[in-house]
């Protein structure tokens, strides 16, 4: 029984996912959030209430999911205005990062541009987050905020915007860490590039 827990949880969330993309293959993590908020069959309760209910999802895991998509959503808005504008975007957290990277895969669609063009980031940007955020597969982008609503650390990680060069190494490091144990990223074979 332990093992169907984290495979109803997955495929559930997977399921808003699919349903979250729209036509142009733009996942929207506004769709997403209302949908696991929103009521079932009209007065029921949401996906993420029936996941605590039923014990898939403790009460810490679906605060922290819902926080980490309320701050996505803001991201995603963001980023959408700033290229529609057609400005730099910049990524102060790992977050942005991620949300940049997810909604960057095919926002040329969306946009007129060329199919897949990546984000142009400003210069604030540290180029270890960005290495770190690269080397997660896109497909793999939304695993890390389940992983990240899993773990408080974690989250606390992704949101954080460092203040000082120190502290940017160590949270890069914390991170990349993270998401080598998860399984998210693979390990580089040879480390002096």
């Amino acid at each position: 029984m332990d093992g169907a827990v984290p495979g109803l949880k997955a495929a559930t969330l997977d399921h808003a996912k699919r349903a979250s993309t729209g036509n142009t293959g733009v996942f929207s993590f506004e769709n997403y959030r209302h949908l696991l908020n929103r009521p079932t069959a009209g007065k029921g309760p949401s996906i993420l209430q029936t996941m605590k209910a039923s014990g898939v999802m403790s009460s810490g895991e679906v605060a922290r999911m819902d926080t980490i998509l309320r701050h996505a959503e803001v991201i995603q808005r963001t980023i959408t205005l700033r290229i529609n504008a057609g400005t730099l975007v910049d990524a102060p957290d790992m977050l942005s990062n991620l949300v940049a990277r997810l909604i960057g895969a095919n926002i040329g669609g969306a946009t007129g541009a060329a199919q897949g063009a990546p984000l142009v980031m400003a210069g604030a940007v540290s180029r270890a987050a960005q290495k770190i955020a690269d080397k997660i597969p896109t497909t793999k982008i939304m695993d890390v905020f389940i992983e990240a609503s899993n773990d408080p650390k974690f989250m606390a990680n992704l949101l954080e915007k460092p203040q000082t060069v120190k502290r940017k190494r160590e949270l890069h490091r914390q991170i990349n860490a993270f998401l080598l144990q998860a399984g998210l990223v693979e390990r580089e074979e040879s480390q002096g590039e």
